[in-house]
């Protein structure tokens, strides 16, 4: 199964196949499980989970077989419709005053058990989020549409997230995974040459290879993983099948760690003498990306001065003026009696 999907973006390709190896691990007789995927759009938990009734949810209005367009905040199921329910790097993009909704959803509809898959908070992760987004936007002329959304809405809590389901009487495991030093070089490789095609092949190679050190790629340390598998069951054989296959998972030893190492710190290298020999490109390229961006800025303020105009135009508009100018003067005489 692994070696079909080796090629994967090292991310998306560790988040996966952990999830597939849990739920092998509790298959029985060749049981079928039903999955849902909560804002799973495009994402491969289909193909992975072959063996199982997989259904998608999420937000945009499209027709495709096994897919429903949905809110994680009220999901459109009864209680316990799914064997579990699954989220891959989903949480983060939910604001976080409706992130308690939507783990309770994800409980409700779930009937064993729900798996969530996120980056969740520490002073780790929130500065390499940063810098990578700065990076994007030295290079882009924009920031990464991603890593913006996760600054403005903040990352989960893991204790918070972890608490939740303990209060619905649920058991969870936690697995690590993706280191973020290894998450960040990754990343910041692939953001910089991102603008050459020919460096698809690269990449491919480099997330074939980092693969190959297995999908349980975390430490023991939380403060020094970017991302977090949360196991969440409500009955104990579950729990317990769950809890011996992590048990039985190996550390990388010291020599697979400092092979990973070079081999990551190789491709960032790479990557880099890339951006340098093709300088001359990369700035005609953000100067294009600026330049779009001013133009839009551009169109947004004509549109405004024309909508503006508009209702400056109308009767409604000449009718309200004596109100909305003693509502000035109003405020004016408030600001000099404070």
């Amino acid at each position: 199964m692994q070696d079909a999907y080796e090629v994967l973006p090292f991310d998306q390709y560790g988040r996966q196949m952990q999830v597939n190896e849990i739920l092998e691990c509790m298959r029985v007789d060749g049981t079928s499980f039903t999955v849902l995927d909560v804002g799973g759009y495009k994402g491969i938990t289909r193909e992975v989970h072959k063996e199982d009734k997989v259904t998608v949810l999420d937000l945009f209005d499209v027709k495709e077989p096994n897919y429903v367009k949905g809110d994680g905040e009220k999901l459109p199921f009864d209680n316990d419709s799914f064997d579990f329910v699954v989220n891959f790097d989903v949480l983060e993009h939910v604001p976080a005053r409706k992130r308690k909704a939507f783990i309770n959803e994800c409980i409700r509809v779930g009937k064993r058990g729900v798996i969530v898959a996120a980056p969740f908070k520490n002073s780790v992760n929130t500065i390499a989020e940063k810098a990578l987004n700065d990076h994007y936007k030295s290079l882009h002329g924009q920031d990464h549409r991603w890593l913006k959304e996760h600054i403005e809405f903040g990352l989960p809590d893991l204790k918070a997230t972890v608490a939740q389901f303990q209060e619905n009487n649920i058991s969870t495991l936690i697995s690590p995974s993706n280191e973020t030093i290894f998450w960040s070089l990754m990343q910041g490789a692939i953001f910089t040459t991102s603008f050459f095609i020919k460096t698809g092949v690269q990449a491919e190679n480099l997330n074939k290879q980092y693969n190959q050190y297995g999908a349980f790629d975390g430490n023991d340390d939380p403060e020094s993983n970017y991302r977090q598998v949360i196991f969440a069951f409500k009955n104990k054989s579950d729990y317990a099948k769950v809890d011996e296959k992590l048990s039985s998972v190996q550390s990388a030893t010291p020599e697979q760690r400092v092979k990973k190492t070079i081999d990551v710190i190789h491709y960032f290298s790479e990557s880099m003498a890339i951006y340098s020999n093709n300088s001359d490109y990369y700035e005609h390229e953000l100067n294009k990306a600026l330049k779009k961006n001013q133009d839009e800025q551009l169109r947004h303020e004509q549109q405004e001065a024309m909508t503006n105009a508009y209702y400056e135009k109308s009767l409604s508009w000449k009718l309200t003026k004596p109100i909305r100018y003693a509502g000035s003067n109003l405020r004016k005489i408030k600001q000099r009696i404070s």
